[in-house]
């Protein structure tokens, strides 16, 4: 019975490729596949370039399984940021087809340097852009992929701007190849290479954060700047439902105790705290290096005309506007019309302000009140003390019909 072989040749070395995956190929009577890979395995009767339009390749098979044997060659591992799975969504649940995997970038570098990856964080910039530094500071090791637009050098110095520089890297190049290179070093001590396209990385931060630990009120550097007690941080953060990939900003951030808390639930996004007193701002950076929050950008100046420039939110937390409320909120909102506001306020009119400007912007609003006491030991007994009584107003567009 005819099939279809999507067939792995892994890093492009003939040597590298499976038994397997030699037996597809020599049994094939067509063989599709990237030009480059056409010259190395393609050596049929009958062969078609793979381009950018998969479409072609899906009406070929469709017409041609039943007469012909056809083997299909991607690069890298099959089930690794891989065309096979994009290949295969194409041919017809109906026609009989396999994946043959290969010896991929993430195999060959872990074994060169003699790292396990049971445990290891992938992630790919391969044609995609992104921030390394979210995944560098919340994992001890990290496999990343590069090339197109993000070169490998490109995320070194990413690393080393965030104050990452200490973390160390293997880099593989040309894997496999007569002209492989495999560098090993600090950050910024490869902060000045360059690297082809291509290039894998073996990221190892042994200073990396949990970020599934909450914090404590005492894991902060105070000073004189007003702080979002523990207590109503955790709910508030809890009720932003945040995402891991998620863009946030924090506006009127303060020491950055919401903002740091918000870094870790986005530990593969970026949070941006605005804050305009200089003396806030530079405890936000104290903070952040203190407490591992590389995923933190700190944005000194006045919202929301400091903002204009960042990029789309996902969710907004505003622990201060300084009477900019309803500007803030509509700038955000062009920017996404579905963003989530979260409000923090203790102070009557900032309540009424914040509920009249989601109001006037029709946002759906949950309003919460909470007041949280603390025991104090008075002569041999505990009594309760209340803090100041909060509002948490939360707030986002309803779009459905």
């Amino acid at each position: 019975m005819s099939k279809v072989s999507i067939v792995s040749t892994g890093l492009g070395n003939k040597d590298l490729l499976t038994t397997e995956g030699k037996k597809a190929i020599e049994n094939s009577q067509v063989i599709i596949g990237a030009e480059k890979l056409l010259k190395e395995f393609g050596n049929r009767k009958e062969t078609i370039v793979l381009k950018g339009n998969l479409d072609y390749i899906s009406n070929f098979i469709k017409e041609n399984y039943e007469k012909k044997s056809i083997a299909v060659l991607v690069t890298g591992d099959a089930g690794l940021y891989s065309l096979a799975q994009s290949v295969k969504k194409r041919i017809p649940k109906d026609i009989p087809c396999e994946i043959i995997p290969g010896i991929g970038s993430l195999q060959y570098l872990c074994g060169k340097v003699g790292i396990g990856y049971e445990n290891i964080k992938i992630v790919s910039f391969h044609g995609k852009k992104g921030s390394i530094l979210p995944y560098a500071a919340y994992n001890r090791t990290l496999f990343a992929i590069t090339g197109g637009e993000v070169k490998a050098h490109d995320v070194i110095k990413e690393l080393c701007d965030g104050g990452l520089g200490h973390v160390k890297i293997c880099a593989g190049e040309n894997m496999s190849h007569e002209d492989e290179r495999i560098l090993k070093g600090k950050a910024e001590e490869l902060v000045c290479c360059e690297f082809k396209d291509l290039t894998s990385l073996v990221i190892e931060n042994e200073t990396y954060v949990n970020s599934y630990i909450p914090l404590f009120d005492n894991d902060f550097v105070r000073s004189k700047v007003p702080m979002t007690k523990e207590e109503i941080r955790w709910i508030t953060v809890s009720k932003m439902n945040i995402k891991p990939q998620d863009i946030i900003y924090d506006i009127g951030a303060g020491t950055g105790s919401v903002t740091i808390e918000m870094a870790r639930k986005a530990n593969e996004g970026l949070v941006y705290a605005v804050e305009r007193n200089s003396e806030a701002v530079s405890l936000i950076k104290e903070n952040k290096a203190k407490l591992g929050a590389f995923n933190v950008k700190v944005i000194e100046g006045l919202a929301p005309g400091c903002i204009s420039d960042l990029p789309k939110p996902d969710k907004v937390f505003i622990g201060g506007s300084c009477g900019n409320m309803r500007e803030i909120i509509e700038t955000v909102l062009k920017k996404n019309p579905k963003v989530k506001v979260m409000i923090n306020t203790i102070t009557l009119e900032s309540l009424s302000e914040s509920i009249s400007t989601l109001k006037e912007l029709k946002f759906d609003m949950e309003i919460v009140n909470m007041n949280v006491s603390r025991a104090h030991s008075v002569g041999g007994y505990n009594l309760m003390k209340a803090n100041n009584p909060i509002y948490i107003i939360s707030g986002e567009k309803n779009y459905e019909d």
